[in-house]
C-alpha cells in the first residue's frame, strides 16, 4: 500500500495501513522486534510507550503503542473512541499478560 497516513480517510484504510506496522518496540538506546533473542527480557527495563508519531516512522509498535495512534487517527477524524486495556491472570506462566485494543462509534452510531 503506498497511502501516507496523512492520506487515510476511512477505518478501513486504516486497518490495511497498519498491517504494515512490524509488532516490537521501541527501547532505551534500540528498536526492539519480535526476532531480537532478549525481547521479553528486556521489556521492562526497556520499553517507552511511542508517540503515535514514532509508531508511523518507524513502522514498530506493540498493541499499547498501535491503540495511541489509532486514538490519534480516530480523534483527528471526529470518531468517539474507547481504548481498552485488557490483563489476563492465569493459573500458568504468561509473558503477555495485557492487551490494549480500541473501539469507535461508526456514522451509523453502532461501536465497532
Amino acid at each position: 500500500m503506498n497511502l501516507k497516513y496523512e492520506d487515510i480517510k476511512t477505518p478501513e484504510e486504516l486497518l490495511e495501513w497498519m498491517g504494515y506496522i512490524t509488532y516490537g518496540y521501541l527501547g532505551k538506546e534500540k528498536i526492539h522486534t519480535y526476532q531480537d533473542p532478549d525481547f521479553n527480557e528486556v521489556w521492562y527495563d526497556e520499553y517507552l510507550l511511542s508517540k503515535p508519531e514514532e509508531v508511523i516512522e518507524n513502522k514498530i509498535g506493540n498493541c499499547w503503542d498501535q491503540t495511541e495512534l489509532e486514538r490519534k487517527w480516530f480523534r483527528n477524524h471526529n470518531y468517539k473512541v474507547k481504548t481498552i486495556y485488557v490483563m489476563v491472570n492465569l493459573p500458568y506462566e504468561n509473558i503477555y499478560p495485557t492487551h490494549s485494543y480500541l473501539i469507535y462509534q461508526d456514522k451509523d452510531n453502532s461501536w465497532k
